[in-house]
């Protein structure tokens, strides 16, 4: 059964990346992820977040997740449990 515990995005590790005026954030989910988790990721004023990846770092596959205004769904169309995402984002 998968535990729909919540995670919050400040349970994962950050790593942002600047250049310019791009930003690039790489997240990674805590281990108690489960597939179909939201996050509530920062806002950045004036910014839209937009998903450039997420993989399921146990077996290396890319799995399917969304942004909607600044909510992120970890592997919407998975059956995960207790898994580390990495998930890559930018804000436009």
């Amino acid at each position: 059964m998968i535990n729909l515990a919540a995670i919050t995005y400040t349970d994962g590790t950050v790593r942002e990346y600047v250049s310019g005026e791009s930003k690039v954030v790489i997240w990674l989910s805590p281990s108690t992820a489960d597939a179909d988790d939201t996050v509530v990721l920062p806002t950045v004023t004036g910014k839209t977040p937009r998903l450039v990846s997420a993989v399921d770092t146990g077996d290396g596959s890319f799995v399917t997740s969304g942004i909607s205004t600044q909510t992120l769904t970890l592997d919407a169309s998975g059956n995960g449990s207790n898994t580390t995402y990495c998930v890559a984002f930018t804000y436009i």
